[in-house]
């Protein structure tokens, strides 16, 4: 967290039957940095949050999986743009803020999606 410029995103308070899975760094096309949760939910699911201060056009396409955008989703008290899945599995949510793009994705219904993305704060 401390070598970005932005907010880096984490869960905080998540029920101890949520695991962790991967915790990443990768890099953009242009050069900046991803930063990569991922979870495995209570019941096997997938929730990843990718988080970047990236302008490559296609962090979102490919962290969405090339989801559809769909109107919003308000989740504690913060909007964010959803994207439904074009492969029948990956829905997501995704805001830009503080000069960094964020992205929730998972296979798990919109409930824990939800559940996931009110947990995340800045560290």
């Amino acid at each position: 967290r401390a070598a970005e410029t932005w907010p880096v995103l984490a869960p905080v308070g998540l029920a101890a039957n949520w695991r962790c899975t991967s915790a990443r760094i990768d890099t953009a096309s242009d050069g900046k940095d991803i930063v990569h949760l991922g979870y495995v939910t209570p019941d096997g699911q997938y929730v990843g949050l990718e988080q970047s201060a990236t302008q490559a056009l296609s962090f979102v396409p490919d962290s969405t999986v090339n989801g559809s955008e769909n109107g919003t989703r308000t989740v504690a008290g913060t909007t964010w743009r959803q994207f439904d899945p074009t492969d029948d599995r990956h829905r997501s949510v995704v805001r830009t803020a503080d000069g960094a793009t964020y992205v929730v994705v998972s296979t798990a219904d919109w409930p824990q999606v939800e559940a996931f993305t009110k947990t995340l704060q800045p560290g």
